[in-house]
């Protein structure tokens, strides 16, 4: 997170001092560092998801076993 932090602050302040010479450059490197951002954002969502799948994965096992046992006792 912080990374994506100094990348944006970063991008903004070169930004503001290549707008003074030419602005136009200033507009892509502003659509480079929001690219970055962007990509930084999909890593970290990828592994949130990762996450996710691994408690929904082990929940499922404990459903699975919990229902076993319920099964074998008769209920």
């Amino acid at each position: 997170m912080l990374r994506i932090a100094m990348i944006g602050i970063a991008g903004v302040l070169l930004a503001l001092q290549v707008k003074a010479l030419k602005p136009e450059y200033g507009i892509y490197l502003c659509l480079a560092v929001s690219l970055l951002v962007f990509l930084q954002m999909t890593d970290l969502l990828g592994m949130i998801l990762a996450g996710l799948q691994t408690v929904q994965e082990s929940l499922r096992s404990e459903e699975r076993r919990v229902g076993k046992e319920c099964f074998g006792w008769g209920w």
